[in-house]
């Protein structure tokens, strides 16, 4: 049953696609979901009252999991895709999220003519902003200070999805 038909490169990155979310889909929801309980147990009103009062956290923390899923995921598949070495691909990850996010948001920030454009490639805010607007918290990432909406993230976000899918698909049916 094992090996019942021939592994093709959509089966392989559709299974390293399931495997990815699954885990860091765990690593973000497992936490809120202890949490959500936990608030709910010490409540003065009770649990229930707690639980009622507070089902949209069913609804936002998937969706904030599924930007941040979507984001992070697009980028380590594109660098693993070109770069062999494990370790140089997670360094490779956390300077582009770390150093490229402060770098675009310094450049950003400059006055200069677009300069506003470029405070989008600090890529790390964009999941944040979405998360932020769910929430209702107010903190100004780089992007809303150059004036740009909510919405913009979220489009910033599928492209960069859809650009993963489409390099890293036929980066590996040309390797196969």
């Amino acid at each position: 049953m094992y090996f019942s038909r021939p592994l093709t490169v959509d089966g392989y990155l559709g299974a390293k696609v399931a495997a990815f979310a699954t885990v860091v889909g765990a690593i973000y929801i497992v936490p809120q979901v202890v949490l959500h309980l936990g608030l709910a147990l010490i409540s003065d009103d009770g649990f229930l009252p707690y639980m009622g009062d507070n089902l949209d956290i069913l609804w936002k923390v998937p969706v904030t999991t599924l930007a941040f899923i979507g984001l992070h995921g697009a980028l380590v598949f594109i660098l693993s895709s070109v770069i062999d070495r494990t370790g140089i691909a997670a360094a490779a990850f956390l300077g582009l999220i770390v150093a490229g996010s402060g770098i675009a948001a310094a450049v950003g920030a400059a006055g200069f003519s677009g300069s506003r454009w470029i405070s989008l490639l600090s890529i790390d805010q964009h999941p944040r902003i979405i998360r932020d607007y769910l929430f209702g918290n107010t903190v100004d990432y780089p992007a809303e200070a150059a004036g740009f909406e909510v919405w913009v993230s979220v489009v910033f976000i599928v492209v960069v999805v859809i650009a993963a899918v489409v390099f890293v698909r036929n980066r590996y049916r040309r390797l196969a």
